[in-house]
């Protein structure tokens, strides 16, 4: 993300496809928006390979009482800028399912047209951007068995430093560095789906 020296309030995207050895310069979501977990957008393709999309989390700057909690948007740099001031960006409603801690986007990535949100404390939520409606519904995986971290439990280092989870050989993994605490030297690496 980078912003011009004398248009300071604009930030943009530089996005390179390699697919096709395009570059494109696409406008930041729109300024009543604010991003969820990160400003980075998660970089997402159709199963095919065709379609870059580009896809963030978002809910607006000041929530109305409309019941809209969350916004997933969506941008292929491809098409041209909506009419709607909202640049090229798609707004979808996205309804996120309910947690019993607040959740954390620790590892970002897509896979076969789907976007994947992993907190490594809880489990996994995603949603399929093959789908055309205007409201998005999301699913949550939970971690495997006796990996969940409850949200009361006080942690002695970030989960990032012995958890990790992505798509490896068309394979979603889970990977986790058990560290008992009775006995200091025998950690066990362990790998999940």
């Amino acid at each position: 993300m980078f912003r011009p020296r004398r248009h300071s309030q604009r930030f943009y995207y530089l996005v390179y496809d390699s697919t096709d050895a395009s570059l494109y310069m696409i406008s930041t979501i729109p300024d009543h928006l604010v991003a969820c977990y990160t400003v980075t957008p998660l970089p997402g393709r159709t199963a095919e390979g065709r379609d870059p999309e580009l896809v963030l989390i978002a809910r607006k700057f000041c929530p109305q009482l409309d019941g809209e909690r969350g916004l997933l948007c969506v941008c292929s740099p491809a098409t041209n800028p909506a009419s709607d001031s909202t640049g090229p960006w798609q707004m979808k409603v996205q309804r996120f399912p309910e947690l019993s801690g607040p959740f954390s986007a620790d590892v970002m990535f897509s896979f076969e047209g789907k976007v994947f949100w992993a907190d490594l404390s809880q489990g996994l939520a995603y949603c399929d951007l093959r789908t055309r409606d205007s409201v998005v519904e999301f699913d949550f995986i939970k971690s495997p068995y006796g990996y969940e971290i409850p949200y009361e439990d006080e942690l002695t280092e970030p989960v990032k430093m012995s958890r990790t989870m992505g798509c490896v050989g068309g394979s979603i993994k889970f990977i986790c560095i058990d560290r008992p605490r009775c006995h200091r030297g025998n950690e066990m690496v362990r790998c999940g789906l």
